[in-house]
């Protein structure tokens, strides 16, 4: 996948050069709406990442004492997406370890579901892991249009090919310049959902044993770095 977008990135986007060697490829504005699928695929794949990363991280510190058990009983309680065929009975039921369990089975579920980045594919990934949609969409909403917007002008290059009459249609659209432009924009929304999980998922506040009742520990959330395959799309 990465050497595909290289090759794409790479002056792919520009117009031929006059050479016997570039003629047998496809002609430019096939390669455009190549390199707006192939990204859509790796932006996809790394906010399906995020959603993941959130997940562990979060069930992961339900093995401290950071979290009350007492409160991931209540959420389990009022749970609504955990199907009847994973569902424990509550004299046997390890609330933490069927949550880990069970709430990555819900996860996976939604990841192998998911097409698309539109805001009803972030939407559903969302309430996988519990994700305040409220707060997500208050913190982010820039990201989620400018990936909705990339997921539909993805929809009208996926199904093209250099013998497509659509392919001439939309060739005006194709700016080298906007497709980049498009790419760029995306990525900065996926690596901004990023960030906003994994700060969700960090726990900001804590308190020491050393430290008076009332005063507390600010814990900085780990530092996100964009991936290398967002970095390559957005051709930096």
């Amino acid at each position: 996948m990465e050497q595909q977008l290289a090759l794409l990135i790479l002056g792919d986007l520009d117009p031929y050069p006059p050479t016997i060697t570039r003629r047998a490829s496809p002609p430019p504005d096939v390669r455009r709406a190549a390199y707006l699928v192939l990204a859509h695929s790796v932006l996809e794949e790394e906010i399906e990442a995020s959603f993941e990363d959130f997940f562990d991280e979060v069930s992961r510190q339900l093995l401290g004492d950071a979290i009350p058990e007492a409160a991931l009983s209540l959420a389990f309680a009022i749970a609504e997406q955990i199907p009847d065929d994973l569902k424990v009975a509550y004299r046997k039921r390890d609330t933490i370890a069927f949550v880990r369990g069970a709430g990555r089975k819900v996860l996976e579920k939604a990841i192998q579901t998911n097409n698309g980045l539109k805001e009803e594919n972030l939407a559903k990934l969302a309430k996988a892991v519990g994700v305040n949609w409220l707060a997500f969409e208050r913190s982010l909403g820039t990201a989620i249009a400018d990936l909705s917007a990339f997921g539909t002008r993805r929809g009208s290059s996926s199904h093209l090919s250099p013998f497509s009459t659509k392919v001439t249609a939309i060739s005006q659209e194709l700016d080298p310049d906007d497709v980049k432009r498009w790419v760029r924009d995306a990525v900065v929304g996926a690596a901004a959902i990023r960030t906003h999980l994994m700060a969700q998922a960090s726990p900001r506040i804590a308190t020491t044993p050393t430290q008076p009742r009332g005063r507390a520990r600010r814990i900085v959330a780990p530092r996100v770095r964009v991936s290398r395959p967002l970095r390559l799309i957005a051709g930096r």
